[in-house]
């Protein structure tokens, strides 16, 4: 059985600049998505973040990889 926790919550909250995020704690999937003031943004979002974390547990990509992989390339497009 999958167990999927998501939730909007404040831009701020999340771990870096991004729109979405997910993590497997205690073997349930959590996704947050920003608050963008428009829920089917924010569901949008959602979605896709559960697309993106199913694909990589197939392909054996850990959460760890695509954590260090999505910081590097935030940073990079910082000026």
């Amino acid at each position: 059985m999958i167990h999927i926790h998501v939730r909007t919550v404040p831009h701020g909250e999340q771990r870096y600049d991004t729109a979405g995020d997910y993590s497997t704690e205690d073997g349930v999937r959590k996704v947050l998505v920003s608050d963008m003031g428009n829920k089917d943004f924010e569901f949008l979002i959602a979605l896709h973040e559960q697309i993106e974390q199913h694909l990589c547990e197939q392909a054996k990509i850990t959460d760890k990889e695509i954590d260090d992989f999505d910081i590097a390339f935030e940073a990079k497009r910082q000026p």
